[in-house]
């Protein structure tokens, strides 16, 4: 079980978040392959001009801006609901997207190194309750967020925005509960998603070392 290692005030970690919400944004938009640096994302956030970054990948920005907005305010753990999933999702995607802020009812196909993962379509019940399970669980805040992250880039269970989805909604109840953030560092990110693919094929964490 992942410890707990830090225990913050909530303006403490309001501080957190705003020094590091540019960070959290940009590392967030390399789930998605975007190719914009740390500085075009820091423009983007402030609207400033100059940045050479696509029309796409600004939307991508302020998607993922607006579903870390949503994300923190929510103040406590009972409030990080399914509901509140599916609403990160809608914002990450998009609300015109197709699919946006639903679980998805079609088979989707992950393209991996070797093979091609093909995950169940969700059931709608059985993951509510999969989630509240987790969420009620009595572990760690950090074990459950770590676990979520993993369950959800892994299940699919939307049609776009499963893993920008799993890193939100992670921090969403780190944020509750006043525990500090998780993020990927980007000198790690080819390791973490190499593990990554490898929990895709056999669901088994040990691949990250717990």
């Amino acid at each position: 079980m992942a410890a707990d290692k830090f225990a913050m005030s909530r303006d403490g970690e309001d501080i957190l978040v705003e020094k590091n919400f540019a960070q959290l944004v940009y590392l967030a938009g390399k789930f998605a392959g975007l190719s914009t640096t740390l500085l075009d994302t820091q423009a983007i956030l402030a609207d400033l001009s100059g940045t050479q970054a696509k029309s796409s990948e600004i939307r991508t920005i302020l998607n993922l801006r607006d579903a870390y907005h949503y994300a923190m305010s929510l103040q406590y753990i009972s409030e990080v609901s399914f509901a509140a999933l599916l609403k990160i999702n809608l914002f990450v995607i998009g609300a015109g997207a197709s699919g946006a802020g639903q679980i998805r009812v079609q088979p989707v196909v992950v393209p991996l190194t070797d093979m091609m993962y093909q995950p169940a379509i969700p059931d709608e019940t059985q993951v509510k309750r999969e989630f509240a399970d987790l969420v009620q669980s009595e572990a760690t805040t950090t074990d459950k967020a770590i676990t979520l992250l993993l369950w959800l880039s892994r299940a699919q269970l939307f049609l776009d925005g499963n893993k920008r989805t799993a890193i939100i909604a992670a921090n969403a109840l780190m944020f509750a509960d006043r525990r500090g953030l998780l993020a990927v560092p980007e000198n790690k990110l080819a390791e973490y998603l190499q593990r990554l693919q490898q929990y895709y094929k056999n669901g088994d964490t040990a691949i990250f070392g717990f």
